[in-house]
């Protein structure tokens, strides 16, 4: 069975690295063929990443090293949306996947609009990351 994954992959944090890293070895282990999405978030470079390049360089060996295939890149939600899939699942998570504040205009994405209709579809370990639900509202 193949999953395609969408989850906060590019991210130059340690913690959505191992978080990805970790839901791809569990699957793995269990026998699925995973396959990150690569919808990636805008993280514009700012001088002051400078003074963690090692920090930067450390995550991008990592993601090299245990990072499966990814998917071609999709520079928007509507481009995701076009696209010709061959998953059998599609799994969103972790957390704060559903935070408009993180993902901006792709957040639709994250609740899995894309994609065929019989697929499934699921979601583990995902939050807003917002005091109330009414802060989505606000979004829209």
């Amino acid at each position: 069975m193949k999953i395609g994954l969408l989850t906060y992959h590019q991210s130059s944090n340690y913690g959505a690295v191992m978080q990805t890293y970790a839901t791809i070895r569990a699957l793995t282990e269990l026998g699925y063929t995973v396959e990150l999405i690569d919808l990636r978030q805008t993280e514009p470079f700012k001088i002051k990443y400078l003074i963690y390049f090692a920090k930067v360089l450390s995550i991008y060996t990592l993601k090299k090293k245990w990072y499966p295939k990814l998917s071609p890149f999709f520079a928007s939600s509507a481009d995701l949306e076009k696209a010709k899939l061959d998953y059998d699942v599609l799994l969103v998570g972790s957390d704060q996947v559903w935070n408009p504040e993180i993902s901006k205009d792709k957040y639709l994405s994250y609740f899995l609009d894309f994609g065929d209709d019989k697929v499934n579809r699921y979601s583990f370990s995902s939050s807003f990351g917002l005091d109330t639900l009414s802060d989505l509202e606000q979004k829209k």
